[in-house]
C-alpha cells in the first residue's frame, strides 16, 4: 500500500455454512512498523448473525509521517475461542510503500514580524525547522538596530540554535528590551538567520522584525541630539552641533548643552561649552551650537569631546539621544591627501558600462589639472589574460549636467600625448584612452566602454597632478565612485587609492548594491563584501556595515542605505591601497564602490 493512500480496507469472508451466529476477533501485530506512528489500528471483533454470509471489513488508517521509511510491514490476525472456527488464511500482511524523501528541512522564523510592549522586558522569537528533520541542523542568529538603538532600547543578542537528528521542535530566542523612562514612539529592530549548517534558510522568513511599542505617555516636547557623532578638523576652529526639539511644540521650552573631557581636554583642545538653547511657543526643529576648537600646533592623534543634554525646562523631557561625541581631527604636519583614485571592474554596454564618478574640490573659479585614464591591455602585465580584458576602451568625461565635455579613444592620437608622457602616465597600448583636462570644483563622471561594443575587464583612473596649471594646495580629488558588474576572482571590482603626505588620512569606502536596485538599476548586487589591502596584506574587511565596530561613526558620516551593504571607515598611513568589492557568498550583479576622503 502507498503511504499517502490514507486507509486500507481488509475484507473477512464467512464460508462453509451460516446456520448459527459467529464472532471472531482480530488483532494488529507490528513487524517493522509502530502502531500509532505508522498506522492507526484498534483490536476488535467481527460478528455474523445466523444466515449472514456477507464480508465484514476491518478499516485501518495509514499515517503519512513525512519521513523516509523502507518497506514497513504490519499484520492483522484473526482469533477465535475455538480454532475450528478459523480457516487456513488467518493473517493478512500489510506492506507500506513510502513516498517520502529524507530531508534536513528548512530553518525559518515562525512569523515575519511582531509587536511587543517595551515594559515586557523581552521579545520572544520562535525559530522553526519545517519540511524534514533528518540529521543535525544549526543556524546563527543576530540582532540589528533599526530605529531602536543597541544598548539604549535593546541588548544585542546573538548565538547558535542546534536541532539534533529527528528534532523538529521550535526553538526560542529571547531579545532583552530596555524599559527606559523616555518617550520615543514605536521603534524597530530586526533579527536575522545566517550560516545554516545541514539545512536551508527560507528567504521570506530569514529576517524577523520586532516593533517595540513605547509605554510612556507622549510629552508635550522633548530634546535630542540630531546624531550621536560630530567631527571637524582642528584648523577649522569649530564643530557645529545640532540639537532638535520634538513633539507638539506647545509652550516655550529650553535645554542646556554641556561639554566634558574625554580624550580631548578643556582649554587645551576645546573651549568649554555650557549653553542654554531656547524655543518659542509653537517652535520645534533644530538649534545649532558651535563647539570652539583650539588649534594648538601640536602633532597629536584624533581626540574626542563628550557632549550631554541637561536641565530641560518644566514639563519637557530629554529623549533617547541625550549624549553625543565630537571628534577633533589633528592636521599638523603635511596633511594626507588622496592623489590617485582608480577602479578596476567589468566594462560592458548599457547598464553594464563602467561609470566612475569623482569630485574635485578647491577654490571656486580655480581649476585643477586632472588626468583620467581608461586601460585594458595594460592589465595583462598585472596577470590577467589578454582574452579577459577590454581590448579598446574609450573614455567620455561628463559634467554634473550630463553633458560630455571631453573624450578620447586613443591616447597617442589625442591632444596631449607629450604631456601624458611627461607625467609618467603613458599607457603601454595605443588603443587605451587618456584625458588631460583642467576642471573647476564640482562633480564629474567618466564613462568607459569599448569602441566596438565588446566587453572585458578595464581600469579607470583619476589623478590630480601638480604643474603650472594646478589649482594649488586647496584643490584636490576627494572622492571616486564607480559602478560596474561584479563577480568573483578577477571579476571583482577593485578600487585603488594613494594617500600622499606625511600624516595619516581617514577614508570611508562603501560597497553599495541593494540601494541601486531600489533606484532602478537592473541586476543590482544584493549583498556586498568589502576587503581593504595594503600590498598583499589585508588591513580589514566588512560584510554588513552595521556589524562594524565603528558603525556609529559611519552612520554619522555617510551610512549605506541598506543593511546588506558594506562600509570601511579607516585611518591610513601614507601609501597605496586596494579595496576589493565582491558579492557575498559568490553572488554576481552590479554594485557601486565609493572612496571618500574624510576631513
Amino acid at each position: 500500500m502507498d503511504e499517502p493512500i490514507g486507509s486500507v480496507s481488509i475484507a473477512v469472508a464467512r464460508t462453509g455454512g451460516s446456520s448459527e451466529a459467529l464472532t471472531v476477533g482480530y488483532i494488529f501485530v507490528d513487524s517493522t512498523t509502530t502502531k500509532g506512528v505508522d498506522y492507526m489500528g484498534i483490536d476488535g471483533n467481527l460478528t455474523w448473525l445466523a444466515g449472514d454470509t456477507t464480508n465484514k471489513v476491518i478499516q485501518v488508517l495509514i499515517i503519512d509521517d513525512g519521513r523516509a521509511d523502507s518497506g514497513e510491514i504490519f499484520y492483522v490476525s484473526l482469533t477465535a475461542t475455538e480454532a475450528t472456527l478459523l480457516g487456513s488464511q488467518t493473517t493478512f500482511t500489510v506492506v507500506l510503500e513510502d513516498n517520502d524523501i529524507d530531508t534536513p528541512g528548512t530553518v525559518t522564523f515562525a512569523t515575519a514580524s511582531q509587536t511587543v510592549l517595551e515594559s515586557l522586558g523581552q521579545a520572544s522569537v520562535l525559530v522553526q525547522r519545517i519540511g524534514g528533520s533528518v540529521g543535525e541542523v544549526s543556524v546563527s542568529y543576530e540582532t540589528a538596530a533599526g530605529t531602536a538603538l543597541e544598548n539604549l532600547d535593546f541588548l544585542v543578542s546573538s548565538g547558535t540554535l542546534i536541532w539534533a537528528d529527528g528534532d523538529s521542535a521550535d526553538k526560542e530566542v529571547l531579545v532583552p528590551l530596555v524599559n527606559d523612562n523616555f518617550f520615543e514612539g514605536n521603534e524597530t529592530l530586526s533579527i536575522s538567520l545566517s550560516d545554516v549548517a545541514g539545512g536551508n534558510v527560507a528567504g521570506a522568513n530569514s529576517v524577523h522584525s520586532i516593533t517595540i511599542k513605547d509605554d510612556e505617555p507622549e510629552p508635550a516636547t522633548w530634546f535630542e541630539f540630531k546624531r550621536s557623532l560630530y567631527s571637524g578638523t582642528e584648523s577649522a576652529g569649530q564643530v557645529q552641533i545640532e540639537v532638535e526639539r520634538f513633539g507638539s511644540g506647545v509652550g516655550a521650552a529650553s535645554v542646556s548643552i554641556q561639554s566634558a573631557n574625554n580624550t580631548a581636554f578643556v582649554g587645551l583642545d576645546f573651549v568649554p561649552l555650557n549653553e542654554q538653547l531656547n524655543w518659542l511657543d509653537g517652535e520645534t526643529g533644530v538649534r545649532v551650537v558651535t563647539l570652539i576648537l583650539v588649534d594648538d600646533q601640536i602633532d597629536e592623534s584624533t581626540e574626542e569631546v563628550t557632549l550631554v543634554l541637561a536641565d530641560p525646562s518644566e514639563n519637557t523631557l530629554i529623549g533617547d539621544l541625550s549624549d553625543a561625541s565630537a571628534l577633533i581631527y589633528d592636521d599638523e604636519g603635511t596633511i594626507g591627501e588622496l592623489v590617485n583614485l582608480s577602479t578596476r571592474g567589468f566594462v560592458g554596454i548599457d547598464q553594464e558600462t563602467m561609470i566612475a564618478g569623482f569630485v574635485v574640490t578647491g577654490t571656486p573659479g580655480e581649476s585643477s589639472r586632472v588626468v583620467i585614464r581608461a586601460l585594458g591591455n595594460s592589465l595583462v602585465q598585472g596577470g590577467l589574460s589578454p582574452a579577459a580584458v577590454v581590448p579598446d576602451p574609450d573614455v567620455y568625461l561628463v559634467n554634473s549636467e550630463g553633458s560630455i565635455i571631453d573624450s578620447n579613444q586613443q591616447w597617442v592620437n589625442g591632444p596631449a600625448p607629450t604631456l601624458i608622457a611627461e607625467f609618467g602616465l603613458a599607457p603601454i597600448d595605443p588603443n587605451e584612452a587618456v584625458i588631460v583636462t583642467d576642471l573647476f570644483p564640482g562633480s564629474y563622471t567618466a564613462h568607459v566602454r569599448d569602441s566596438q561594443g565588446r566587453s572585458g575587464i578595464g581600469l579607470v583612473e583619476a589623478y590630480y597632478v601638480e604643474d603650472e596649471n594646478s589649482g594649488g594646495a586647496t584643490s584636490r580629488l576627494i572622492n571616486i565612485s564607480t559602478r560596474s558588474l561584479a563577480g568573483s576572482g578577477d571579476e571583482s571590482v577593485i578600487g585603488g587609492l594613494v594617500v600622499s603626505g606625511s600624516k595619516p588620512k581617514q577614508v570611508l569606502i562603501r560597497g553599495i548594491g541593494e540601494s541601486l536596485g531600489a533606484a532602478g538599476v537592473a541586476n543590482a548586487l544584493s549583498d556586498t563584501f568589502l576587503e581593504l589591502f595594503s600590498g598583499g596584506t589585508k588591513v580589514t574587511d566588512n560584510d554588513d556595515w552595521q556589524s562594524a565596530a565603528n558603525s556609529g561613526e559611519v552612520q554619522a558620516l555617510l551610512a549605506p542605505g541598506a543593511a546588506s551593504e558594506s562600509a570601511i571607515l579607516v585611518t591610513l598611513e601614507p601609501g597605496a591601497y586596494t579595496a576589493i568589492l565582491s558579492g557575498a557568498g559568490g553572488q554576481t550583479g552590479i554594485p557601486l564602490i565609493e572612496i571618500y576622503e574624510v576631513n
